[in-house]
């Protein structure tokens, strides 16, 4: 499988996209060009991806490979769980119960769970983002969250 595709997720993993050696190579794009990418690998391949998928897609490359600073994502307030974890795409990445391409929940909370420091550790993983935890595919980082949210979300994965 081509690195790119498995950074893709879910979206291409149900697609069945495995785009060619020569789109691993366009890191430095922004937002709108790998948007755009994919939106024309869409048609080429004739993939299932919906505009919310591509959407997902491009705003994960884009903040892995992209090339522009960006203003942080923006982000919920902390009391509403459901729209934390959408307005920073965590479900793109991740599951409750499967790999999709990071970690499920589950195993996350498998691996920290009894740590004593668990809370502030997976709040900080969230936070610096990074890779080598779970494998070669980056986290891109959620610094725009407050500590309250990234505690928030923490806590969520943890129960799991």
């Amino acid at each position: 499988m081509v690195p790119w595709a498995t950074h893709a997720g879910p979206a291409c993993q149900h697609a069945g996209v495995r785009p060619g050696a020569r789109q691993v190579s366009f890191q430095g794009m922004d937002q709108a060009q790998w948007t755009g990418l994919v939106s024309k690998m869409r048609d080429n391949y004739r993939t299932p991806l919906s505009d919310s998928d591509i959407q997902s897609i491009g705003l994960y490359l884009s903040a892995a490979y992209g090339s522009e600073e960006r203003a942080p994502l923006p982000v919920a307030q902390a009391g509403n769980l459901d729209d934390l974890l959408s307005r920073n795409a965590c479900l793109g990445c991740h599951a409750l119960e499967q790999k999709i391409v990071g970690p499920s929940f589950k195993d996350i909370a498998q691996r920290y769970r009894e740590q004593p420091e668990a809370l502030r550790t997976v709040a900080g993983h969230i936070g610096e983002g990074g890779s080598g935890r779970w494998g070669q595919i980056p986290m891109p980082p959620f610094t725009g969250l407050s500590s309250e949210e990234l505690e928030h979300l923490a806590r969520y994965v943890l129960e799991q």
